[in-house]
């Protein structure tokens, strides 16, 4: 069924609030809704310190509403198709937090019938996306690489080889059923979520600059490659 919209007026509501009151109705939203918001000033750094504490899952329309504000239409991401590479790599990073938490419960709960799946799903989409960054958008945006290597790119490099590691660990673990699996995946999940925070702030400011100066067939085609090669990893 249907979610009704709902409404959210910040008008009379003091700036130090405004952005918890957002992220309270926000954590309301669900694929097919929308919140109309309301607020006095201009909402864009509002909105983008709520969609950066929620790493990308929000998406908005603003109106100039004269003399009574703005007015504002929030939806989840992906009821909107993916604006460029660097927002497809971002929900990307979301799908497999997802499958991993749900991976991690599953297992938590003893179910272990119903974690195998999500986990198997789980871990051929993870080797997908480190394949798309290492071979696909390394050689293509490249960047200067520090000697110590304590750049951005051989700091994701080097993070990427461990976290395959400790997903090959992992695996081990599931298949012999032992004790260590939910170790190994409670480690591999805060190792991931490191890391790609560090990509979001790190990478890919630079790659969306990168592609900024492309040119509209090359993104197109690169967002094709990266497209095709992500969804076949499912």
């Amino acid at each position: 069924m249907t979610q009704p919209d709902f409404d959210l007026d910040l008008t009379s509501v003091p700036p130090s609030r405004r952005r918890g009151a957002v992220l309270n109705a926000v954590g309301a939203l669900r694929p097919g809704q929308r919140l109309h918001l309301r607020v006095g000033e201009a909402p864009d750094l509002l909105l983008q310190a709520v969609n950066n504490h929620l790493r990308g899952t929000l998406r908005w329309q603003v109106e100039t509403a004269g003399e009574t504000g703005f007015a504002v239409t929030l939806l989840c991401t992906e009821d909107v198709s993916p604006q460029g590479v660097i927002d497809l790599l971002l929900r990307h990073h979301q799908r497999l937090d997802v499958l991993l938490s749900q991976g991690l419960r599953l297992h938590g709960a003893g179910d272990r019938p119903a974690a195998a799946p999500v986990l198997a799903e789980f871990a051929r989409a993870l080797r997908s996306h480190i394949a798309v960054e290492n071979d696909v958008l390394v050689p293509r945006f490249s960047a200067p690489r520090s000697p110590l290597g304590d750049d951005p790119t051989s700091v994701m490099l080097r993070e990427h080889a461990e976290i395959l590691q400790q997903m090959a660990l992992t695996e081990m673990a599931l298949e012999e059923g032992n004790g260590s699996a939910g170790a190994f995946l409670a480690i591999l999940s805060g190792t991931l979520a490191k890391h790609e925070q560090r990509e979001e702030a790190g990478l890919f400011p630079a790659w969306q600059a990168a592609l900024e100066r492309a040119s509209p067939a090359d993104r197109e085609a690169l967002f094709a490659e990266i497209s095709g090669r992500l969804s076949a990893g499912w």
